[in-house]
């Protein structure tokens, strides 16, 4: 408890450095919890914030945006206003508080294939990871990674196209049921960008989108134009 007040509190003071008010901030970071309107912010707004943020649609929910509170090596922590916190490590989803079921951690006993870069990442590779769901009572829950497909394609975000390179990986189920995860690299910087994925068969499949990592690029083509 202490620590998400903490989380929440340096969440308040980043955003109070934004031209936004803390009021209509708060608004746009709520999840929905039926289907609703999509947040959308502008590619200007974007650039102003000094808080990174995360677009994130639980199944056919209205999509919210989160803000950035934590960041190590590999791992970010994303909160709503309404104290829901999403743990990415290496954008794979590796924490979820304030939802139904609640994912404690996952550890991998082989690396976790988006660990790499992805120049190394290919068709082929696989790995097994164990999670603990707290509310669902189920501990050591064993899911079966492997990635089935690797292509380039594009993105299209502010009416701009980017090439993509989409990781593919199929997730197998204690209950034997599957689903594909998809992940979207961004050619050019080998970030992960764009994810859907599905952390266990129960829970909601997720929609992520690193939407700050996009005006980031966006700004960084502008400033460097056209070469010759």
């Amino acid at each position: 408890m202490i620590k998400r007040n903490l989380l929440m509190m340096a969440l308040l003071i980043a955003v109070s450095a934004c031209s936004s008010t803390i009021e209509s901030y708060k608004q746009t970071l709520k999840i929905a919890l039926v289907p609703a309107a999509d947040v959308e912010v502008s590619l200007a707004d974007l650039r102003e914030r000094t808080v990174p943020l995360l677009y994130l649609r639980p199944n056919d929910r209205g999509r919210a945006a989160l803000a950035l509170v934590a960041a190590t090596e590999g791992v970010a922590q994303w909160i709503s206003a309404d104290n829901r916190i999403v743990e990415l490590t290496h954008g794979r989803i590796s924490k979820l508080q304030g939802f139904k079921p609640h994912l404690d951690f996952i550890q991998f006993s082989t690396p976790d294939p988006l660990s790499l870069p992805v120049a190394k990442i290919r068709a082929g590779l696989t790995s097994r990871s164990i999670q603990d769901w707290s509310s669902s009572k189920l501990n050591s829950y064993v899911i079966e990674h492997e990635v089935i497909a690797k292509s380039p394609t594009t993105l299209t975000f502010f009416e701009q196209q980017f090439a993509m390179v989409l990781v593919q990986e199929m997730v197998t189920f204690p209950d034997g049921s599957s689903f594909i995860n998809q992940f979207w690299f961004d050619a050019n910087s080998g970030q992960l960008v764009q994810s859907i994925q599905k952390p266990s068969h129960f829970s909601a499949q997720f929609e992520l989108i690193e939407i700050s990592k996009i005006a980031q690029q966006i700004q960084v083509i502008t400033t460097a134009g056209p070469q010759a």
